[in-house]
């Protein structure tokens, strides 16, 4: 099974609400007192979520289409930053959790699906905590340019920094220098 696959899948056997997102703009994912899944329907969003103590779990990762935000504790709100109108859809995780739970195939999947996001995730601390800002903006403006969603699209400094975890105008002063390394 493949993310597209789940996705339909948790569409056709559950009541999901949805969340229309627009371009540039923060939305928070609040809990509530009770868990949520969340699934990309469309569009391209990230999270940069910070703790009290360093960088989250889901930090800075790239959502996409049918990509899964699963069984958020209670009481975590998540940014989500919009870099394509988008539209997220919210399933109660109970529900998905106990279907999850009866079915070895969907179970054996999930696991899967958070190998990979955790492999995510530490490729993610990596460049943030070994490469140079300069080579981390390169790889991440790379990573951008593979999104269909996103080709064409000019991702503000504003929203690298958040990204990066730095300021506006630092991201500002190495992008020009990047700028006037590349070759014409």
């Amino acid at each position: 099974m493949d993310e597209a696959a789940f996705a339909q899948w948790a569409h056709e056997h559950n009541e999901g609400e949805e969340f229309h997102c627009k371009k540039d703009q923060v939305y928070v994912l609040s809990c509530g007192r009770k868990t949520y899944t969340w699934f990309i329907k469309e569009g391209v969003m990230f999270t940069a979520m910070q703790t009290e103590n360093s960088e989250g779990e889901l930090a800075n990762s790239i959502w996409r289409k049918n990509n899964m935000v699963h069984s958020l504790d209670e009481d975590i709100m998540l940014p989500f930053h919009a870099l394509t109108d988008a539209t997220i859809v919210r399933y109660s995780s109970e529900n998905l959790n106990r279907q999850i739970r009866e079915d070895a195939e969907l179970s054996w999947w999930l696991a899967e699906y958070y190998h990979n996001q955790f492999t995510r995730t530490l490729s993610n601390y990596r460049h943030a905590a070994l490469d140079a800002s300069e080579d981390r903006l390169a790889y991440l403006e790379d990573m951008f340019m593979g999104i269909d969603e996103l080709k064409g699209e000019r991702i503000s400094d504003a929203t690298l920094a958040s990204f990066m975890g730095m300021h506006r105008v630092s991201v500002s002063r190495i992008r020009k220098k990047l700028a006037k390394e590349k070759p014409l």
